[in-house]
C-alpha cells in the first residue's frame, strides 16, 4: 500500500469515528467516503471495492430517502462494516 492510500484510509477511519461520536453527520460522511475512494491513485482488490460499494450505497440510499432516524441501526451496521473493511486492509 502506498503512502497516499494509507493516509486516505486513516482519514476514513477518523471520519467514521467522528460519525459514531455524532460529530459528523451522515450527509458529510457519505460525501467524505465517496471523495476518499475516488481520490485513491492505487488500485485495490476488486473484493474491497465490492464490499465498499455494498455498504456505502446503503448509506447513500438511507440519506437520499431521508430516513436516517428510521434506519439508524442499519446505518451503524454499514458504517461498522466499512470501518472493519478499511481497518483490515490497512493491517495487511
Amino acid at each position: 500500500m502506498n503512502e497516499q492510500t494509507y493516509s486516505i484510509m486513516n482519514r476514513i477511519l477518523e471520519n467514521i469515528k467522528l460519525f459514531k461520536k455524532n460529530e459528523v453527520g451522515l450527509n458529510n460522511l457519505v460525501t467524505i467516503l465517496e471523495g476518499s475512494i475516488n481520490a485513491l491513485d492505487e488500485n485495490l482488490p476488486q473484493e474491497f471495492y465490492t464490499a465498499w460499494m455494498n455498504s456505502w450505497s446503503e448509506l447513500e440510499i438511507c440519506l437520499a430517502l431521508g430516513k436516517q432516524d428510521i434506519y439508524k441501526d442499519d446505518i451503524l451496521k454499514e458504517v461498522e462494516k466499512l470501518n472493519n473493511l478499511v481497518a483490515a486492509y490497512i493491517s495487511k
